[in-house]
Order: C-alpha cells, then structure tokens, then sequence
C-alpha cells in the first residue's frame, strides 16, 4: 500500500511546509506549525482508478481483521468519499455521510442518506492527525441514534497511535513511522527529513495543548 501511495502522487514533501485544516480552523494564528509533508488522498480517489480499487481493498481487509460488523459504512467527507463509495459497493453495506456544516436551507440534514436509530455505521477516513473530525463525527451520529462500531483511517499519522477515539475503537491501515520509513529506504527522502515529519505530530500536539485545546 506504500508503494501505491508513491506511486499515486499521495504523499508530498516540501522544506517551507503545508497547511493544513488546523490551519484554516485558526486564520488568525500564523504561528500553527506547518507540516512538512502532506498527504493527499483526494486527487488519486477520484481520478487513478486501479489506486482507488486498491486502496478500497486494503481497508476492506484492515476492517475485516477488526472483525466489526456495522449496518452502514460513512466517510469523513470528502477525500475519502470515493473510497467509501468503492468499499459500499463491494460489500453491498450502505453508505451515509455527516454534514459537519449543517445546511441552513431545504431539508437542514445532518446526515445525507437513509439511516434508522439504533443501526451501527463504521467511520473512516484518509488521515489521522489530532482526532478532531472523527470526534465530530461520532458525536452527531451519536446525536441522532446511531451507535459508532468502529474508525478507521487508511494512514495514522497522530503521535499517540490511539486504539479508541470518544471509547470507538480506532484502527488504521498505516502507521505514520513505517510510511515514512518505507520512503526514506526508497531514498525519496533523507533520514533527517523522515525524523522532522515524525516529530511533527507531537510539535503540532503540543503547540495546540497550548494554545488551542479545544482542538486537541
């Protein structure tokens, strides 16, 4: 899966840094630690579709190894939105999505698709990094009758590798240290490059703990 992801453009690293969501959380605090290396699920999902299937099978047997059953499948929009919809067709298990901005207009849903109080959905996503989606995410669901089985995530890039989120269990297909491991052995980075996005998470932990906590 590694080497798919290489080989998919997913991961890319840069000296100046990136932003990230955190980022456009807090506009005003230009102070936020950038990352080093971002990865980017999005454009790979929808356009390499051999990445997609692939990818959709690696979480398919990542989940199966968890041995959790759930009556629907949901994405933490959207990068990782065809891949869900990839993995509901190959299960046959339907598919809802949350509305983390609520419309203010038509039906004002919180959850796009058909659901019934008291159904299990399993959550995944492309990238942990502080929890804070997968946080949101549980709790509307959990507001609107639905028990959250399990959440998933294709790569675990926080510092702490948590196996529970909110008391959900929590699984990722990758590990952020082995990632980054596998690229410095292809030589795509330097040891010191691997060491700084490995210690990124825990810097940008430490400085939302600070400063942000509510984030953390």
């Amino acid at each position: 899966m590694a080497e798919q992801l290489i080989q998919g453009q997913a991961i890319k690293f840069r000296p100046e840094g990136y932003r990230l969501n955190i980022h456009r959380r807090y506009p005003d605090d230009p102070d936020i630690p950038r990352s080093p290396v971002y990865v980017d699920l999005r454009a790979p999902l929808r356009s390499v579709l051999p990445f997609r299937r692939r990818c959709a099978r690696f979480m398919y047997t990542v989940i199966a190894k968890s041995n959790v059953s759930c009556h629907l499948f949901s994405d933490a929009p959207q990068a990782v939105t065809p891949l869900v919809v990839h993995l509901s067709e190959m299960t046959g298990i339907p598919m809802i999505s949350p509305r983390l901005e609520v419309k203010d207009h038509g039906l004002e849903n919180e959850i796009d698709g058909f659901y019934e109080a008291g159904q299990s959905v399993i959550v995944i996503d492309d990238l942990l990094t502080t929890g804070d989606t997968l946080r949101k995410i549980i709790a509307l669901y959990r507001r609107n009758g639905l028990g959250v089985a399990a959440c998933f995530t294709v790569i675990d890039r926080s510092d702490q590798n948590p196996n529970s989120i909110d008391d959900v269990p929590f699984a990722a297909g990758l590990l952020w240290s082995d990632l980054l491991e596998f690229c410095r052995k292809k030589r795509i980075i330097t040891p010191a490059v691997r060491d700084g996005c490995i210690q990124y998470p825990a810097i940008l932990r430490a400085y939302l703990l600070q400063h942000h906590p509510e984030a953390v």
